[in-house]
């Protein structure tokens, strides 16, 4: 990869996830779209879909000498607007990354990021109506500018056009996980910098979020403050207050380290609560794909210390979930057997019980 690359959506890509109603027209070229094909990098594109056969892509761009943000919109029929090369959308001194997007209800998109405009890494968001225009304050709305360094932030719609972040801080000297809400205008809602979601004396990071569909959210993240790493989960109510116990519900309690390999750990699911998934280090011999799924107040509903999704020999990362439409999931991870990483997945009934070949199909 050089600088002054192109940043392509993959036509085949597009159509899959994008799900266009109609047929791909003769704009959707072999190799892809270009999408931007401005001087130096531009890198790390986010999809958000329009709900009408588009998508809003979202990336890190370089051109100006430092990491800003731009965005564009493509329709079903591989046309990109708003103007050649995209639309800036932050171009605040220092460098914007670590961006996520998604779908605001309204037809726009909403997105988060880690900012250093002001010397130290920060957490800023931003609304984008449906014809490209920044609805929030110019350059984003600042969600943390406490002391320390913050990131990993992940966001989520609260279903009434604005938006939940969570992401990881170190402003105590020990990694913690805070959150903020902002209203659909871009009104900051809960206590200033974020509420603290947890604080350990060890390091806590790579947070994922999944709205709750009452304007609060479920939030999962790593903590090694027992000694050794852990996943835990914890609820958010729309007003900020924690729901489950103090410092979150503990996923798992079997021995050995534990890990969020993917901050697309969680799901919805049928209970009105959520699955998550991990790689677990249980056995000495082998890591172990698991997942727990959680009812509204917290408790869970299968097995104790986590459904085992895959037991076969080899290291396994990078697991990761969607809602199977359901009450269900389809859990995807990749698997280290016969000497090399391979896709695998496996699909989860509302009960618990796998649906597919045992230890998953390879993809």
């Amino acid at each position: 990869m050089t600088p002054g690359k192109r940043l392509f959506l993959a036509a085949a890509f597009a159509a899959g996830l994008i799900a266009s109603a109609g047929p791909v027209f003769a704009t959707w070229y072999h190799n892809g779209n270009a999408i931007c094909t401005a001087p130096r990098w531009q890198v790390y594109p986010k999809v958000a879909s329009d709900g009408q056969g588009g998508a809003f892509i979202l990336w890190e761009d370089e051109r100006n000498g430092n990491y800003d943000l731009y965005a564009c919109y493509i329709d079903e029929d591989g046309y990109a607007g708003w103007g050649p090369d995209g639309r800036s959308f932050c171009t605040a001194p220092g460098d914007q990354q670590k961006s996520r997007i998604c779908e605001d209800g309204e037809g726009g998109f909403l997105a988060c990021w880690r900012d250093a405009r002001a010397g130290n890494n920060d957490i800023y968001a931003q609304k984008i109506s449906a014809y490209g225009v920044a609805v929030w304050t110019a350059d984003g709305v600042a969600l943390c500018a406490d002391v320390g360094e913050q990131g990993e932030p992940r966001i989520v719609s609260d279903g009434a056009g604005g938006a939940i972040v969570a992401w990881s801080d170190e402003r105590t000297g020990a990694h913690g996980v805070y959150a903020q809400k902002v209203d659909a205008g871009g009104a900051v809602l809960w206590q200033a910098d974020g509420v603290p979601v947890c604080i350990t004396s060890g390091s806590v990071y790579r947070p994922t979020i999944l709205a709750d569909g009452s304007g609060g959210a479920f939030v999962a993240w790593v903590d090694d403050g027992s000694g050794y790493y852990d996943v835990l989960i914890q609820r958010i109510a729309s007003d900020g207050s924690m729901l489950w116990g103090p410092g979150g519900e503990k996923i798992c309690s079997a021995p050995g380290p534990r890990e969020l390999t993917n901050m697309d750990g969680i799901a919805p699911n049928w209970a009105g609560g959520a699955i998550v998934v991990w790689v677990d280090g249980r056995y000495t011999d082998t890591h172990v794909i698991c997942a727990q799924s959680f009812d509204g107040a917290g408790h869970s509903l299968w097995e104790q210390n986590g459904l085992e999704i895959c037991t076969a020999p080899g290291l396994k990362k990078n697991a990761a979930v969607v809602s199977d439409g359901s009450g269900g999931a389809i859990i995807s991870w990749e698997g280290e057997r016969d000497d090399d990483y391979d896709i695998y997945a496996q699909r989860v009934n509302p009960a618990g019980v796998p649906q597919w070949t045992t230890n998953g199909i390879p993809i």
